[in-house]
């Protein structure tokens, strides 16, 4: 049904000549304007997952289309159509199997099974809630980050704003500690792999290479790592700066 559904949509966008128009039916606004491509890449994405055996698992932008494009369908057509899908090959395991065989054909029932949840069609809603009380939206258990791309650029902005300055310094410092802690543990143990060049390998040159890896995995975080301007004192001490003006010295 649902490969039904998608092919109708795209073949008609397409022998109109219109696409780009009819794709405001089913993504927000902005997005057709601002970013067609991505809006059509989606589109035949959920086709070809209509089409394949294997079990897909939908973002957020893809369920949202989805949605919309069930509602434009159920709209569109006439009343009086019905389809019969082969129900013969399906054994229920449960009641909802069940639910779900005996109401296959119904698309306004088909999509409260659909889906897991509708959360995507609420995203202004829980958006407003958190610029009001972030601590209110836990109860929700929404990982908003999942639904950037349906927030509109402004509201983008203001939310990462507000997300950024609702992370405690502490929380920051702690996950940073964390990750230098193991990217350290694991040089070492990439070095303990080559046991005769391990000790081959001066204090000085050891302490030189899990620095590379430091600043190689660490740039894009923000943290800059630097050895210690110093005279080497056989310690192996590194300092890595934050921009979160925190500094934190490994030994």
């Amino acid at each position: 049904m649902l490969e039904e559904i998608i092919s109708f949509f795209i073949e008609l966008g397409e022998s109109s000549g219109d696409f780009d128009h009819q794709l405001e039916y089913i993504f927000p606004s902005f997005m057709v304007r601002n970013e067609i491509d991505k809006c059509k890449k989606t589109v035949f994405e959920l086709q070809e997952y209509a089409t394949d055996s294997f079990q897909h698992i939908l973002t957020p932008l893809q369920e949202y289309a989805l949605h919309l494009l069930i509602e434009w369908y159920i709209t569109g057509i006439d009343e009086e159509y019905n389809t019969i899908t082969d129900v013969s090959n399906f054994t229920p395991k449960s009641e909802n199997d069940e639910y779900i065989i005996e109401h296959i054909d119904n698309l306004e029932s088909f999509q409260s099974f659909l889906f897991d949840d509708w959360d995507f069609l609420n995203v202004d809603s829980y958006v407003n809630m958190f610029f009001k009380s972030p601590q209110l939206l836990e109860m929700f258990n929404i990982n908003l980050d999942e639904y950037i791309e349906l927030m509109p650029y402004d509201i983008r902005d203001r939310y990462l704003q507000k997300r950024r300055n609702n992370q405690l310094p502490n929380e920051v410092s702690e996950n940073i500690e964390e990750l230098i802690i193991r990217l350290i543990y694991s040089a070492i143990k990439q070095k303990e792999l080559d046991p005769r060049r391990l000790l081959e390998t001066k204090e000085m040159q050891l302490s030189d290479d899990i620095a590379h890896i430091l600043q190689t995995s660490l740039a894009d975080k923000g943290v800059i790592v630097a050895r210690a301007r110093k005279r080497w004192d056989g310690s192996g001490v590194f300092l890595i700066n934050s921009i979160l003006s925190n500094t934190t010295s490994i030994v």
